[in-house]
Order: structure tokens, then C-alpha cells, then sequence
């Protein structure tokens, strides 16, 4: 019987830049507040009065991880909102899984996720 080595599930809370591209070609794209990233998704917040986003639907998502000691590339991928939460009367919580993730895709998440983890002291 073959092995598979599990792979370790990574969570690190924290807030992160990031943007729903609306029309990659004319570079229309609304920031949002990552609050909390995984492996599998993530969750994000956005005011109420900016676009609400729509549960089943897929949109494309610039990750941005910059810091004072460190530039990482974007990460291009795309998401799946699948959890809509009010947060208030000012913020909506949305929830996303990735979609159609490639191998190096889920790397740089988890170098991003490793990143951030030393920022906040958890490794």
C-alpha cells in the first residue's frame, strides 16, 4: 500500500491585502480585508455599500503579502464564496474555499501562511 505524506493544515489569523479583480482588462479590482487564511480558503471582509459578492460564485483574487522586511510576489487565485455573515451595519464577513488550485499555487499560499506565522510568533 502507498504512503501519502498528510499534509499539515495551516491557519494563521491575520489581516493580509488582497483584491476581487472585476475586469482584468481595464485592471478594475476592490480591496478587501483578509482576516483569516487557510490551505483551503480564506475569509474576508467588505463594507456594505461596496460590491456584494454572490454565494456560488467564483471571482479572481489578488493575494499581496508586503512588509518592511520582505516582498513576496502576488499570488493570482481564484475563489468560491461559499458563507455569507453580517457583520454589523457596516462590514459583511464572506467566507471563500480555493478553486482549480494548482500545485504552485498551494505552495506560495503556504509559503505566505509559514510567513506570516513567524511575524506572529506561532512557529
Amino acid at each position: 500500500m502507498m504512503e501519502f505524506e498528510k499534509r499539515a493544515y495551516i491557519r494563521a489569523t491575520c489581516i493580509c491585502e488582497a483584491e476581487i479583480v472585476l475586469d482584468e482588462d481595464n485592471d478594475e479590482t476592490i480591496g478587501i480585508s483578509v482576516i483569516d487564511l487557510a490551505a483551503g480558503g480564506l475569509k474576508f471582509i467588505s463594507e456594505k455599500g461596496n460590491t456584494e459578492y454572490v454565494m456560488g460564485t467564483v471571482y479572481s483574487l489578488r493575494l499581496s503579502i508586503s512588509e518592511s522586511d520582505v516582498d513576496m510576489d502576488d499570488i493570482m487565485v481564484d475563489i468560491k464564496i461559499r458563507r455569507i455573515e453580517s457583520g454589523g451595519n457596516d462590514v459583511r464577513t464572506y467566507g471563500a474555499s480555493f478553486e482549480n488550485i494548482t500545485s504552485a499555487q498551494s505552495i506560495r499560499i503556504d509559503e505566505i501562511l509559514q510567513y506570516k506565522k513567524r511575524l506572529m510568533g506561532d512557529v
